[in-house]
């Protein structure tokens, strides 16, 4: 192989590594605040208009992902990621006034992939 050649493939590797440990520091910056609570196993998902599947296709705002111990969390932002049955990560946020929780907030970590939900 031309040295050449093998430099410039180094160099654009290097410079994808730097774009995905920024976008990994991004992404982390968005939980600032939030707490581990679980993680569990996804079961599938309903939408709204009845429509369902075993098979993690993502989030839609309205679309509820149902998890192997029964309950569940409500989609409200969208992303696409296509997995059998994988593991989540829920991580909450609690908005509190004078000691009093206003409200809580959610994410979900699904392989490389946050989601925004709520109960």
């Amino acid at each position: 192989m031309n040295k050449r050649w093998m430099v410039g493939l180094g160099m654009g590797l290097g410079l994808l590594s730097l774009q995905a440990q920024a976008e990994l520091v991004d992404t982390l910056g968005e939980l600032t605040g939030y707490q581990i609570l679980e993680r569990k196993q996804i079961k599938g998902w309903v939408d709204a208009d009845g429509s369902q599947d075993s098979a993690f296709k993502g989030c839609k705002k309205g679309r509820t992902i149902l998890f192997e111990d029964g309950q569940s969390l409500t989609c409200s932002s969208y992303g696409y990621l296509y997995a059998y049955r994988p593991q989540a990560v829920i991580l909450s946020r609690e908005l509190k006034l004078d000691d009093q929780t206003l409200h809580s907030e959610y994410k979900m970590v699904v392989g490389d992939e946050l989601f925004s939900m709520q109960r």
